[in-house]
């Protein structure tokens, strides 16, 4: 019975002690858990203040970011302001500078052009009264050249008017101003002939004068008359400007370059000597000038 109580009572220690021993493995674990979850913590607690830490430190970057852009907004206002005003001073003082040019310009460009106006003016008076003078200077040639042409055109008719109421003489063949006459016959073609050349000479230089140029007209007709004279006694003034020139032509040709090539031909451009001839027969051999092309 002894023995059996003290093994109940071993058990019971056995228990107790093994129960003890396990609660304090429990607490153990407990404890060691509590200090794991409390480092843990710690580093959690630690983690989140470096965290504040940075994002205040963040903060303040922004805050100095933004100090700095607003900084930088004012200062660039202030040269915005301070341009504007510059820019707003140069316009003004620009304008002040370039109005008295300006106007100066404008002065200048009136005079300059009130002289050339006046210039002007003058030289187109001073060019009418140097044509007036020219017309009244060529007017005056004209009527003298043409007052002596009829003198001279008297005489030549008062001679051929001696010279076709008077019988022509035989004789020798015409000499002196007959000079290049061609005579097929016993009659004296001298004066005819003279009086041939004249006419040729007086019609080329009265061929470019006005109509308008005073005793131009007379002057024509008394030449037309005294031609129609000439033809009455067997006397024609050969008209050659215009012809073609060929070989064999019985005149006393001088080339000349052609200064229209639109042609080849020869073409008798100028008569120096007209060609007289009478009753169909040549008794003055014409001299003429020949535009010729030499390519």
């Amino acid at each position: 019975m002894t023995n059996l109580k003290l093994i109940s009572i071993g058990w019971v220690a056995v228990l107790l002690i093994g129960f003890a021993a396990g609660l304090t493995a429990q607490e153990a674990e407990t404890y060691v858990t509590s200090e794991e979850l409390q480092a843990s913590l710690d580093r959690q607690t630690a983690q989140i203040e470096s965290l504040r830490a940075y994002i205040a430190q963040q903060m303040q970057s922004i805050e100095y970011l933004d100090a700095a852009d607003s900084l930088n907004r004012t200062s660039l206002q202030s040269s915005a302001d301070h341009t504007n005003a510059k820019f707003q001073l140069s316009s003004a003082e620009f304008g002040e500078r370039i109005v008295p040019w300006f106007v100066a310009v404008l002065v200048l460009l009136a005079v300059a052009l009130t002289y050339v106006l006046i210039v002007t003016r003058r030289a187109k008076a001073q060019v009418s009264e140097l044509e007036l003078r020219l017309n009244s200077f060529r007017n005056a040639v004209q009527s003298d050249a043409i007052s002596r042409e009829s003198s001279l055109l008297e005489m030549q008719k008062k001679h051929w008017s001696t010279f076709a109421a008077t019988p022509q003489a035989n004789g020798a063949p015409a000499t002196g101003d007959a000079a290049g006459s061609l005579p097929r016959d016993d009659h004296d073609h001298t004066l005819p002939i003279r009086v041939a050349d004249e006419i040729h000479r007086m019609r080329k230089r009265i061929e470019y004068m006005p109509d308008e140029a005073k005793g131009i007209k007379a002057l024509r007709n008394s030449l037309k008359r005294l031609e129609e004279e000439l033809n009455m006694e067997g006397y024609e003034v050969v008209d050659l400007i215009g012809a073609k020139y060929v070989d064999g032509l019985n005149v006393e040709a001088r080339f000349v370059p052609r200064e229209d090539e639109t042609t080849e031909d020869e073409t008798i451009t100028d008569v120096i000597r007209p060609q007289v001839n009478y009753n169909g027969v040549m008794v003055q051999q014409a001299k003429v000038e020949v535009s010729k092309s030499y390519e």
